[in-house]
């Protein structure tokens, strides 16, 4: 018996846990007789329970059931109901627009509506208000010729209007229009009071509601577009339609209305009016909203048709009808809603609950509703229960019959079970106390006298016998004493042994232990040294990385230097050829000079010459008296110039000898200059070779300082491989003198044990 599965708490525990405790202490057979028993009475029990249990949860079902089915039927006839309104609401729709093609026509063939040139005084009265009234002059709306009139007698023919009613009795109406605005005024009507006169003409339908707002219908009409509206007159609803009047031009100048009786729709009310629901059931239609709302359209058997029920009370005194219609106008179109209440009519006693479904149908502002009483429903479940009942009586009846006759057979099968199963027992008990002999002598009689078959030919049988279980469960007793005798003699045999070998294998381990001690202990010592050895290469190969960087940057600065002298070196042949350049045009120089002294001469000539010309002319002059006096004058000037002339060229001569002499002495100066460039020159390249030899050996450190920084990496991940080796050694070492140490242990624990294995099979008798 498992508990755990439902842990119970508090008294429960306690109550559950004595059961547990009784069960446990009852015999076999009491158990058998129980359990058979119980086999017999719970199933009486459950079913009764049962059926005791779900009675009322049936019933609610089945309630629960019927309100379904009720609702779905009665939303399916308020569906078909609201289905038939569409269809006729569709036809009369058609039939109006029709009519209202044929007056068109008619129209038409009269030659169009049009305004005339004379006006006409109308004293208009707003149809919403007759209070708001206005004296306006419009023109007379002809009928291609014939004007309209303004007809409000019934007795006075009306052109069109009453040509249209003849035609096709329907009623007709026209507007026309009073201002930019858009209001409409009825200036021709075919509807009739009772009175005789004519149903709204001098009226108008203002383009703007008293609360401000915009007429929908005008607003339709203004845009050219026909609509269709329902519209109350003399005491009935009439379907509409509303289309625009226009001009030649296309200007909206007034509006036609065709109108539909909705009254006249008997045959639908008639089929409304016959639909059975149920028993008592009906459809009704009430209103929907303004001055309709809440009014009967159509009630059970006409009687309250044209009541108004808004302010109707049920039997608990709720507005039950002002419910349904807010039910049925917030609901989607189309789709019904559902509405309880009790009511009580006025010949009965007590209230009855009823249900409705609603449906709102909005062209006619009806509230469609099918509704009949709960309980017309309710007698299929009544039929239910009482079928309920019945059902329970058989069970409880059959259940004490059967009780009847099992109970007896349970108690005369648990003797029987149970007898050879105790004799089993008490040997099972002897064999458990460790007196084997004993059992075995209890053995030999008890399949003697309840098997009628000698213990030998039980213990000759290769295989389980076929037959009952207890049969099986007495040779497999027989064959588990036998087995038992044997391993009982084994055990004592083999624990000698055993213990021999254990106090072997612990000796052994103890001197293992010694020996991984010392192991560890070594392995210790080698992996400080290999720590050592890792950590001195991995400073030099730190350090010969900082010298190959070294070497790098030596290079890489010689190599700069050398850049510099091939620089240095061009720039002194490019001085050097300067030099001998500048020597060159010094030397053109000095030659020029030489050129400048002998034109100087040659010029000291000429002066020479000049001066002794004009002393020969101012003689000459001198001779000839007045006549030469003027060139006297000019042989004056002349040896005047020859003079400045001669000094002249004096102190250009002085000046280039003293530059022939500043020239000679810079291109000696300018060799001496140049001898030394090219000697630099050649000191430079000289440099520049060695630098050369210095930057090539410089290179050739680089991949020797390499090799042997990778051969130091290679021995520093080496010595820390061999490091991290002689760790995991060591740490396998210390695992191994652990596992030795429970080895040794171990060894112990199986010494102890084999002990107390051989004291426990002492117990066991197997000879007298």
């Amino acid at each position: 018996m498992n508990l755990s599965r439902h842990p119970q708490t508090g008294e429960d525990a306690k109550y559950v846990m004595r059961l547990h405790t009784l069960f446990s202490s009852m015999t076999l057979k009491a158990k058998l007789t129980a359990v058979v028993s119980a086999a017999a009475v719970l199933p009486v029990l459950m079913a009764v329970s049962f059926t005791l249990s779900m009675d009322s949860e049936m019933e609610k079902a089945v309630a629960g059931e019927m309100d379904t089915i009720t609702k779905a039927n009665i939303s399916q006839i308020a569906r078909d109901a609201y289905i038939l309104c569409r269809t006729t609401n569709h036809l009369l729709e058609d039939e109006v627009r029709e009519s209202s093609r044929v007056v068109k026509a008619h129209i038409k063939n009269l030659g169009g509506l049009r305004l005339g040139e004379r006006k006409v005084a109308w004293d208009a009265a707003n149809g919403e208000n007759s209070a708001q009234r206005a004296r306006i002059e419009l023109p007379e709306m002809l009928a291609g010729s014939v004007w309209l009139g303004q007809n409000t007698h019934k007795a006075v023919t009306s052109p069109v209007v009453d040509d249209m009613r003849q035609l096709t009795g329907e009623e007709c109406t026209i507007f026309q229009r009073m201002n930019p605005k858009g209001d409409m005024l009825r200036v021709a009507s075919s509807v009739v009071r009772d009175d005789g006169t004519r149903s709204g003409v001098g009226e108008y339908i203002p383009a703007k509601k008293l609360d401000g707002t915009a007429s929908p219908l005008i607003a339709e009409v203004l845009k050219g577009r026909s609509t269709l509206g329902r519209v109350f007159a003399q005491g009935a609803d009439y379907l509409v339609e509303y289309s625009p009047l226009t001009d030649a031009s296309g200007e909206v100048i007034g509006m036609l209305g065709v109108g539909l009786a909705i009254k006249e729709i008997d045959n639908l009310r008639r089929a409304l009016k016959e639909t059975q629901v149920g028993k008592t059931g009906y459809i009704f239609v009430v209103g929907a909203t303004g001055r309709d709302r809440g009014r009967y359209m159509i009630s059970k058997d006409n009687a309250r048709d044209g009541e108004n029920v808004w302010d109707e009370r049920d039997a608990d005194g709720n507005y039950f009808v002002r419910d349904m219609i807010e039910k049925a106008t917030a609901a989607p179109a189309g789709e019904p809603v559902f509405a309880r209440f009790r009511w009580k009519n006025s010949q009965e006693e007590q209230a009855r609950g009823k249900v409705a479904a609603l449906i709102a149908f909005e062209p006619w502002n009806w509230i469609i509703g099918v509704g009949m009483y709960e309980d017309e429903y309710l007698e299929i479940k009544n039929k239910f229960v009482a079928s309920l009942d019945t059902f329970r009586l058989s069970v409880i009846c059959g259940g004490v019959f059967i009780l009847i006759v099992i109970i007896p057979l349970a108690v005369f099968m648990g003797v029987r079970l149970a007898r050879p199963i105790e004799t089993i027992t008490d040997i099972s008990q002897k064999i458990a106390a460790g007196d084997l002999h004993g059992a075995e002598n209890d053995f030999r009689v008890f399949t003697q006298s309840y098997l009628r078959r000698p213990v030998e030919e039980i213990d000759a049988a290769d295989a389980v016998p076929p037959g009952s279980e207890t049969g099986r469960l007495i040779f497999a007793i027989r064959r588990m004493t036998r087995n038992l005798t044997s391993l009982v003699r084994q055990v004592r045999e083999s624990g000698i042994q055993v213990t021999a070998s254990a106090t072997q294998i612990a000796a052994s381990a103890r001197e293992v232990e010694a020996t991984v001690t010392e192991q560890a202990a070594s392995t210790s010592q080698v992996n400080a040294v290999s720590s050592q050895i890792s950590s001195t290469a991995g400073e030099l190969v730190a350090t010969l990385k900082d010298v190959g960087r070294s070497v790098v940057e030596a290079g890489a600065m010689a190599d700069q230097g050398r850049e510099g002298l091939a620089e240095m070196e061009e720039a002194m042949r490019r001085l050097s050829d300067s030099t001998s350049f500048v020597s060159s045009k010094l030397a053109v120089i000095s030659e020029k000079a030489n050129t400048i002294g002998a034109v100087v001469t040659a010029i000291n000539k000429v002066a020479d010459q000049t001066n002794l010309l004009s002393l020969n002319a101012a003689i000459e002059a001198e001779k000839a008296g007045e006549y030469g006096r003027g060139f006297s004058v000019v042989a004056r000037e002349i040896r005047r110039l020859a003079d400045q002339t001669a000094a002249a060229a004096l102190d250009i001569e002085g000046m280039v000898g003293q530059m022939q002499s500043a020239v000679s002495a810079e291109v000696m100066e300018m060799d001496k200059f140049a001898a030394e460039v090219r000697r630099g020159v050649e000191e430079v390249a000289a440099i520049s070779s060695r630098f050369g030899e210095i930057i090539a050996g410089v290179q050739a450190l680089g991949p020797r300082f390499a090799a042997v920084d990778e051969g130091m990496r290679t021995q520093s991940e080496g010595a820390s491989q061999i490091s991290e080796a002689m760790n995991l050694l060591a740490e396998a070492a210390g695992q191994t003198k652990e596992s030795i140490m429970e080895f040794n242990q171990a060894a112990r624990r199986l010494n102890e044990a084999v002990h107390g294995l051989q004291d426990e099979v002492s117990r066991f008798k197997l000879e007298a």
